[in-house]
């Protein structure tokens, strides 16, 4: 049965990572005030290895994807985009950040380490270094 089980297990891993799978983008968005505040709830509340904040291309929608059981494992990058964007009335989606670490780019000039979150981070230092990084005017 075991035997079977890490067959079938495997296989599903194999398929799933075909899908192309990148974290790093260098698209322009602009967030709203209402998807910096759905990110400052995202990272003030416990947040899993796996989990991830996705937003709408246009800066305006929001999607938080947290591993509904114990055990996930990764899965390709458009296993994420689908759900966001279907929730979020099609719209093309991005993941922005994974667990409380911004994985887009809007700056290259930015210490990598000014991308990393607390969960004992104020709203107003949150909104600071986004507007750093270029996500907010």
């Amino acid at each position: 049965m075991l035997k079977y089980f890490k067959l079938y297990f495997f296989s599903i891993l194999f398929f799933l990572s075909n899908v192309p799978y990148s974290f790093t983008d260098n698209t322009k968005i602009k967030l709203s005030d209402e998807t910096v505040n759905s990110f400052y709830n995202y990272i003030s509340s416990n947040r899993k290895a796996l989990d991830k904040f996705l937003v709408t291309e246009d800066g305006t929608g929001t999607f938080v994807w947290a591993c509904p059981q114990t055990l996930c494992f990764p899965a390709g990058e458009n296993f994420y985009l689908k759900p966001c964007s279907k929730f979020n009335e099609n719209k093309p989606c991005k993941i922005f950040a994974l667990k409380r670490k911004i994985k887009l780019n809007n700056s290259d000039n930015i210490d990598k380490d000014f991308k990393k979150f607390k969960s004992g981070d104020s709203y107003e230092e949150v909104r600071h270094k986004l507007k750093k990084l270029g996500f907010v005017d």
